[in-house]
């Protein structure tokens, strides 16, 4: 009698829908599970919007996140494949238009603005002491 109540159990831990319930009423195991077993998909959708294995790392970061925050507000269990997907696109594209805002500078640039800054500079100088 006791194993076939440990085999309905372990059959409980195992299945997706039990560990989704779990986590959407606060159990972080149950949510780091569900991380786990869908970490290689989140992984695979962020790269492909970026292409960079670190920052697809950082967006697979910022989602876990997310979903920690918000999993309390998932309504029904059946979507929450469709749900943990929309956030790992939104991250992306996030991640994607924030970085758009940063200007890479060339260190050659950098290097001769600051000789002919300096270069100005003495001529400044130069033209103040005669």
């Amino acid at each position: 009698m006791n194993n076939i109540k440990l085999k309905i159990l372990n059959f409980k831990c195992n299945d997706e829908d039990y560990l989704i319930n779990k986590a959407i009423y606060g159990d972080k195991q149950s949510f780091s599970e569900l991380i786990k077993k869908h970490k290689g998909y989140l992984y695979r959708t962020a790269y492909s919007y970026v292409k960079n294995e670190d920052y697809a790392l950082e967006i697979l970061q910022e989602c876990t996140y997310r979903a920690l925050l918000n999993i309390g507000k998932l309504k029904n269990s059946n979507y929450f494949k469709t749900w943990i997907t929309r956030i790992i696109i939104n991250c992306s594209i996030d991640f994607i238009n924030k970085d758009s805002k940063v200007v890479q500078f060339n260190d050659e640039v950098v290097t001769n603005y600051e000789e002919a800054y300096l270069e100005e500079k003495l001529d400044l100088y130069n033209a103040m002491i005669c």
